[in-house]
This record gives C-alpha cells, sequence and structure tokens, in this order.
C-alpha cells in the first residue's frame, strides 16, 4: 500500500494430497449384489492465485478480487476385480481435473445519513473440466456392453452468481435498524448425456439414461430492528424471507418465513439475560402430487414421500441465555435451546423431530494467577419418521392407505440420541515466564432406534428395537508446560491422552466377508474392524520468533 489509501494484495499457495481413501464399489447394479470396500489411491494436486486490489479510507472500501485455482488428479480412474461379473475388471471413476475462477467486487460506505453503513458484495465464479465418456461398461456375464452415449466427451461447466447488500443504520442513541439481501444462483450448463438402450447399452428402468443436473437460485430478503427501552432493557425485532426455486423431480420452490424476537436485560449487575423466540414457516411445491396412474404401479408411492429438507414444517426456536459474577473472580454462564420441527402434510418421511441442549460453565479465580473452569453439555435430540414396507407386488401395494398385509404395511421409527459432556480445566501462572494447564473432558453418546409396526399388519418377521445407535465414550486429559527462556524463544513440554470406545449395531461382530455365494457377497476392507483406540501423546515444541 506504501502508507496510501490504495492496495495490492498477491497470494499463490498450493495444497498437495497424498495416501489412501476408503471408497465403496457396487458390484451390480442392484444393492441385492453386493460391494466391495477398497483402497482409493489419493494424489492431488490443487494450485491457488489470487489477486486483490483497492482503495481503503475511513469512509469508503472498495475492492475487485480474481481467484485461479486448479485441481490435478493423477488417479482419475481404479480398476478392480468384479466377482459379481464373472470376475472381470471394473472401473471407479474418480475426481477429474478441473480450472475454478472467481471474479469479486466489495464495497463498503460509512458514516452515511442516521450514522449508516452500507456494505455489498459481488461475484461470478465458473467451475470447468473436460472427461471422456466410457464407451463400454462392465455388464452381466463378464461382457463389456456398449455405452452408446450421444456424446463422446463430457464438459464439465457450473457457473455461480452471487450479490449481497447490507444497511446498518442507527438513527437514535435508542434504535438501530439492519436490513439485508442476499442473492445466490447455480447455473449448470454441463453436457447432457444420454446413454440410449436399445439395442444393447445402459437401462433406466427399460429406458434411455440421461444425466441429471441440478441448477438453483435462492434469494433472501430479512430486517432486523433494535430499540433499547432504557439503559437496561433491550428488544431486538427480525424477519427473514427466502425463497429457492430448483430444477429437483419432487420441489421446485420453497418459502422460508421467519419471525424472531429477542429481549436482553442487565438490570442487575451481577447478572444479564436474553430470551430469544423464533418461528419459522416453510411451504414447498410438490410436483409429485399425480404420480403414478395407480397404486399397483411403483411411482404411485412418490405421491406420498415427503424428503424433510425440503418439506413443509412449522418451527418453533427458544433460546435463554444468562451470564452471571456473582462474586469477585466468579463468572457463570448457562444456555438453554429448544427447537420443535412439526412437518406438515408428510405421510411417508420424517414426521417431526426435536432438539433440547442445556449447557452450563463456572470459573473461578485471576487470570494471571490461577484459574479453574468447569463446564458440563447435554443434547437430547429426537426424530420419528413413517415409512411403508413393501415386499408383495399385489393389489394396491404402493398406498399407504390400503390395508396392511403381512408383507405391505405401513411402519413407524423414532431415533433417540441423547450426549453429555462434563470437564474441566485450569491455568497456572507458576511464575511471569511460567504457565502450567491441564484439562480433563469426558463424553458421551447413546442411541436408540425403536420402531412401531401399522397395527394388523403382523410381519412374519417382527421388529426389533435397536439399544445400541451409534454409542460412543470418550477420555480426554492434557497437560501442558510452557517456559519463556526469552522474549524471542520459549519451550512447551505436553503429553495427552485419549480413549474411545464405540458400539454401533452396524459394527459390532464385523466380518470381513458378508453374504455367500458369488452374486451377492460383499468384502471389507477392515477399516472399521476395530474402532476402540487409547493413545498417549508426548511432545515438545520450541519457538523462535524474530
Amino acid at each position: 500500500s506504501n502508507n496510501s489509501p490504495w492496495f495490492v494484495r498477491v497470494d499463490a499457495n498450493q495444497v498437495t494430497d497424498q495416501g489412501l481413501k476408503l471408497i465403496g464399489g457396487s458390484n451390480s447394479t442392484s444393492p441385492g449384489g453386493g460391494f466391495i470396500d477398497k483402497p482409493l489411491p489419493v494424489d492431488t494436486v490443487t494450485k491457488n492465485t489470487s489477486v486483490e486490489a483497492g482503495y481503503a479510507s475511513k469512509t469508503a472500501q472498495l475492492s475487485a478480487s480474481l481467484l485461479y485455482s486448479k485441481f490435478e488428479n493423477s488417479k482419475d480412474q481404479l480398476y478392480w476385480t468384479n466377482p459379481f461379473f464373472a470376475s472381470q475388471q471394473d472401473r471407479t471413476t474418480l475426481a477429474a481435473d478441473s480450472d475454478y475462477i472467481r471474479y469479486g467486487l466489495n464495497g463498503v460506505l460509512k458514516q452515511l445519513p442516521m450514522d449508516s453503513t452500507l456494505s455489498g458484495r459481488v461475484t461470478y465464479s465458473t467451475t470447468a473440466n473436460s472427461i471422456p465418456i466410457a464407451s463400454t461398461a462392465l455388464n452381466t456375464g463378464g461382457v463389456y456392453d456398449a455405452t452408446n452415449p450421444n456424446h463422446s466427451v463430457f464438459d464439465g461447466n457450473v457457473v455461480h452468481k452471487t450479490a449481497s447488500l447490507s444497511l446498518f443504520s442507527n438513527p437514535t442513541k435508542d434504535l438501530d435498524s439492519r436490513v439485508y439481501w442476499n442473492y445466490f444462483k447455480k447455473d449448470n450448463r454441463s453436457t447432457h448425456v444420454t446413454f440410449v438402450t436399445p439395442p444393447t447399452g445402459l437401462n433406466c428402468g427399460g429406458t434411455s439414461c440421461t444425466t441429471e443436473t441440478l441448477d438453483y437460485k435462492k434469494t433472501n430478503l430479512g430486517v432486523d430492528v433494535g430499540f433499547r427501552i432504557n439503559r437496561a432493557n433491550r428488544i431486538v425485532v427480525g424477519y427473514d424471507y427466502l425463497d429457492l426455486e430448483r430444477d429437483r423431480v419432487d420441489y421446485d420452490e420453497t418459502k422460508d418465513k421467519k419471525a424472531s424476537i429477542e429481549y436482553k436485560n442487565t438490570s442487575l449487575d451481577a447478572l444479564s439475560a436474553r430470551v430469544k423466540v423464533q418461528h419459522l414457516r416453510r411451504r414447498s411445491h410438490f410436483l409429485e402430487g399425480n404420480a403414478g396412474t395407480d397404486a399397483t404401479v411403483p411411482e404411485y408411492l412418490n405421491r406420498f414421500v415427503a424428503r424433510y429438507d425440503a418439506s413443509n414444517v412449522n418451527q418453533n426456536l427458544v433460546k435463554l441465555g444468562l451470564d452471571a459474577t456473582p462474586a469477585e473472580y466468579w463468572d457463570v454462564g448457562f444456555e438453554f435451546i429448544l427447537k420443535r420441527n412439526d412437518y406438515q402434510d408428510t405421510v411417508l418421511g420424517r414426521t417431526d423431530d426435536s432438539r433440547q441442549e442445556y449447557y452450563l460453565s463456572v470459573g473461578y479465580g485471576k487470570m494471571d494467577k490461577f484459574r479453574v473452569m468447569v463446564f458440563a453439555d447435554v443434547e437430547n435430540v429426537t426424530n420419528d419418521s413413517r415409512h411403508r414396507n413393501i415386499s408383495t407386488l399385489a393389489g394396491s401395494a404402493y398406498s399407504p392407505y390400503t390395508p396392511p398385509t403381512s408383507t405391505n404395511y405401513n411402519w413407524d421409527a423414532s431415533n433417540d440420541d441423547r450426549s453429555w459432556a462434563v470437564g474441566i480445566g485450569t491455568d497456572w501462572a507458576v511464575s511471569a515466564r511460567t504457565k502450567f494447564n491441564t484439562s480433563i473432558i469426558a463424553q458421551r453418546t447413546t442411541g436408540t432406534v425403536n420402531f412401531t409396526v401399522q397395527p394388523g399388519a403382523n410381519p412374519t418377521t417382527p421388529a426389533v428395537d435397536i439399544p445400541n445407535y451409534d454409542n460412543t465414550k470418550k477420555l480426554t486429559l492434557n497437560l501442558k508446560l510452557t517456559h519463556t527462556y526469552t522474549n524471542a524463544f520459549d519451550l512447551t513440554a505436553g503429553y495427552a491422552y485419549e480413549r474411545f470406545r464405540y458400539d454401533d449395531i452396524a459394527f459390532n461382530g464385523y466380518q470381513y466377508v458378508i453374504g455367500t455365494g458369488t452374486t451377492s457377497t460383499s468384502y471389507l476392507s477392515g477399516a472399521y474392524a476395530f474402532p476402540d483406540y487409547t493413545v498417549h501423546s508426548v511432545y515438545l515444541i520450541g519457538t523462535y520468533k524474530f
């Protein structure tokens, strides 16, 4: 900047990632064909270069930026033996080389009328790659059938456009406001490829397979207004509106309307309190209301399936926070959060969920002498959902309103996740140059799943509740001693202990081979065979400043 309001900033870096990761590959085109758990070789390089130039003063800031990132993967295909297809060589396509470019413009105007500050940002970015499309694919009998693509090369091209504008005003000492607008659009201009089925080739339900691209647009508007009733009482009222348009097969538009009110009180010198109440109402446009001709075809079931990330919901949220200093050197904090989602018009899918969280912290001591901190956290999460089992394709099997049988019926699941964590830590200034820090934290999670079958179903295989659904225990201990020899050099010695135990129905009784026969067996790598561990770490760190 050369001590002027004009500045230029340049940055360049390179990130290299090498080693192994775990990847799963389907042996066939159906879940019943098993899968293979295998190591994936990783050898990637990402090169980033950016430049930003602008003007900055006490009343205004303006900058323009350019970022270029190049991703290179030397292992873009993984070949492996597929036992389902006559033990022939199969292929998994990995991440392809790509180029990313982003243009940005930022601005801030200060000291506007009513003590306002206006800020804005605009970005435009593109991600592009180009890869050949495989002309054959391994199929039944170990035969490489033609895929018959209508393009020989796939050209990926995704464009993101964003814009935001925010105005903060403080017209009086008792009144402040914030008005904001955010815009985000994803435009997928990638090649649309169709793999023609007849006479041979890929088969997607008896028709040609076509790639799906996702485009969406989000527009967000909101306002927050704060009013100080008097020195000790303040209220903040907010309203947020979000309109999301997308090309999904089930929901093409969603509108979220969120209103909130927060009250803060500091009338007591030793205690401050805040309470926030929020209500969100989401309504989406459902496209599958007339799917399928009648209840004898599979598509008919889509009329009743509501995916909870876009389905209609009423959400209520309550937050309570307390901060207290009951005596000298004492600090106490408490927070409570309650959130409930009630999904509307949902026949099959998540019907409701709730979350409760309690957090308490207590601290005592002088920061420059000796201080001890204790905390406790408890969280409870419950998810309720309804599903349908279809085993016999007879009658109106795909309607959840038909009378249940032993093979076609509805069933409910209730997932309960409970967790707690407690900890204690100390900071001790042994001398002006020596500090000793300790901490010990215990954590535990417990998950259960309870099943309920539709009355009158009487399935031949009854539902069994799950008592261990992601149950964990973790204990950590840290001891650290730091001594500052000079203003330029210090030395840190430490010891860390961690003990982890895992209990989950999906991993208990781990086997390297699951299933029997050549057409349904799965082969696991053993990466999740022994999740329990105990670690002891001793370290020494020297720091020199110059």
